[in-house]
């Protein structure tokens, strides 16, 4: 099942990487993955601190809060995956 998952998201994955090569073409293998790493990083961090602002908002209830907190850990699960998917590819291993 994980195999067929992985598969599904490999178009997505050879995208971001052609996207990477496209906009730096002189770039080599550790230089992208520094890039890979601070896209990663970046959006990680952003949809993490976005989720922890809603919940110094007043306004917002727990319930809302917490929706954003689980919408928020299926964004990083995918963000992860697409990191780990694009070193792998970044290396030869599909």
């Amino acid at each position: 099942m994980l195999d067929k998952v992985l598969f599904l998201q490999r178009p997505a994955v050879l995208a971001h990487l052609r996207s990477i090569r496209f906009r730096y073409p002189d770039a080599n293998a550790a230089e992208i993955a520094t890039i890979l790493e601070r896209r990663y990083l970046a959006a990680v961090t952003s949809g993490g601190a976005a989720v922890g602002a809603t919940a110094v908002v007043p306004a917002i209830g727990t319930g809302v809060t917490l929706a954003l907190s689980g919408a928020e850990t299926l964004g990083f699960l995918e963000s992860t995956t697409l990191f780990a998917q694009s070193i792998a590819e970044l290396h030869d291993i599909p």
